[in-house]
């Protein structure tokens, strides 16, 4: 797992949907220091904290935990254009989330 994309991921959902780091820490049930901790990657998120915060920005927290994947990490499991196209399909539905 990287936790940098992790962090990434939820600090551009959450800014997207217009909730701050306390309301998405309050939406997900988690403390708004343990929130900070993962949007700075700090921390390694729980499966219990991916499923919380996935709910609270309306996303399947399997995205989140593919978000997690190094591209390099996929490339060896799926083969380079294969990867390509997952990493892809992934950031082009993160990006209409964003939107919603």
């Amino acid at each position: 797992m990287d936790s940098k994309n992790f962090a990434t991921t939820i600090r551009r959902l959450r800014k997207a949907r217009g909730l701050s780091s306390a309301a998405l820490a309050r939406a997900a049930n988690l403390s708004p220091a343990m929130l900070s901790r993962l949007e700075r990657s700090e921390r390694e998120p729980s499966l219990a904290a991916i499923r919380a915060i996935g709910r609270a920005l309306h996303v399947p927290p399997g995205l989140l935990l593919l978000s997690s994947i190094t591209s390099k990490d996929l490339e060896h499991t799926l083969g380079r254009s294969v990867a390509t196209d997952a990493l892809q399909a992934l950031n082009e539905y993160l990006a209409r989330a964003g939107e919603d």
